[in-house]
């Protein structure tokens, strides 16, 4: 999941929800500095799978955070992961 990012992402953490309990097929691989999980990915490997607590959609512009995630890698896995599924 977070292969395609920076080491150290900056994303818009605006949330008036969190996640509160993780599945037991999930993971979290990301959090915000309040602790808050921002990205989770299966324990196994069961396909394509994105699980992002931000909103990836909306990255305004904020030349003052240069790390700030663009979200063109996220989409990009999705189409290619879409492509490779109706090729089997």
């Amino acid at each position: 999941l977070l292969a395609p990012l920076p080491a150290t992402p900056v994303v818009n953490s605006i949330h008036h929800q969190a996640i509160d309990r993780i599945a037991p097929a999930l993971r979290a691989v990301a959090w915000a500095e309040d602790g808050i999980v921002e990205a989770v990915e299966p324990v196994e490997d069961r396909g394509f799978v994105v699980g992002v607590q931000w909103h990836p959609e909306w990255m305004p512009p904020r030349p003052h955070e240069p790390d700030l995630v663009a979200a063109a890698p996220l989409f990009e896995a999705f189409v290619a992961a879409a492509g490779a599924y109706a090729e089997r």
